[in-house]
């Protein structure tokens, strides 16, 4: 994951795409942040979406570090 130049409302993140391994078909990546800690998992309080980037904005305050996990999901949920 690369993070962009963060502003004090919004920070902008890319990674590299995934490849589906178990043949069911790439679903969606789920992203999750936290200002405590390392999200232990994507199963739940996660934006989803279908491309290699995003902007997290909600809640994105300047000052705060922000701990991000990306995972890529698949069709049967792995």
């Amino acid at each position: 994951m690369t993070p962009g130049t963060a502003t004090y409302t919004s920070i902008p993140l890319s990674w590299t795409a995934v490849t589906d391994t178990t043949g069911t078909g790439f679903k969606e990546y789920r992203v999750v942040y936290s200002s405590v800690t390392t999200p232990a998992d994507c199963l739940t309080g996660y934006t989803a979406t279908t491309s290699t980037s995003t902007t997290l904005t909600s809640g994105v305050s300047g000052g705060l570090t922000f701990y991000i996990r990306v995972c890529g999901v698949d069709n049967a949920g792995n």
